[in-house]
């Protein structure tokens, strides 16, 4: 495997998904971090958006280790 890629993510109420695909499209890899939430009422939800920044930054630098290269600097 080899560069260039690209890295696709999804932020959303139950997790966070990332995804490295080479430039020609092929996946190469896909990591998941659940977002904790909570429910202080029925039928209500919460979540701190520092939770979402955490699992970015964790799903990414966990497809990052998966570069052969290395980690882009």
């Amino acid at each position: 495997m080899s560069g260039p890629y690209v890295i696709g993510c999804d932020v959303g109420s139950q997790g966070t998904n990332a995804a490295l695909y080479s430039v020609d499209g092929t996946l190469r890899c896909f990591r998941v971090r659940t977002a904790p939430a909570c429910v202080p009422r029925p039928a209500w939800a919460e979540q701190d958006p520092e939770d979402w920044t955490r699992a970015l930054h964790a799903t990414i630098a966990r497809l990052l280790k998966t570069v052969p290269e290395g980690r882009p600097r």
